[in-house]
């Protein structure tokens, strides 16, 4: 394999900046009209939009309630396990967005009273990109 190319697939299976979702604007306008798939202890809302240039396909907000987590050390590896699993698990969506010359506002929630383990934060997240994925086939 060239050089370039493995370089190339570190690039591109990061989730960096670019698809953090930072307006507080669009993050309430995604809460609350935006679509909603529903994967327990899952809530992923999505809107399609315009995202400022040099956005990635998507922009993803991450929410765990403090209500049920109290403590930001619980708070925290739950965060980090749901950006993980969206890492891993973008591709299918980014180039499905690409393809469609569509940019989408996410707002994914975590709903639960306890902590999972990772491969089950994996496969529910893995489940609810690909109903992302046949409500975007749908739509075009």
């Amino acid at each position: 394999m060239n050089l370039n190319n493995i370089e190339s697939q570190k690039k591109n299976n990061n989730l960096g900046k670019t698809y953090k979702l930072c307006s507080q604007i669009l993050i309430d306008k995604v809460y609350k009209e935006g679509s909603e798939i529903k994967n327990f202890p899952f809530v992923l809302k999505y809107q399609s939009t315009t995202l400022p240039k040099g956005a990635a396909a998507f922009q993803i907000v991450f929410v765990v309630p403090k209500k049920r987590f109290r403590l930001a050390t619980t708070r925290n590896p739950i965060r980090r396990y749901m950006r993980e699993a969206i890492r891993m698990n973008k591709h299918e969506l980014e180039s499905i967005l690409i393809n469609n010359n569509q940019q989408l506002a996410l707002f994914l929630l975590y709903l639960g009273k306890s902590e999972i383990n990772f491969i089950q934060f994996e496969q529910k997240i893995n489940v609810l990109l690909k109903h992302l994925v046949k409500e975007i086939k749908h739509e075009n």
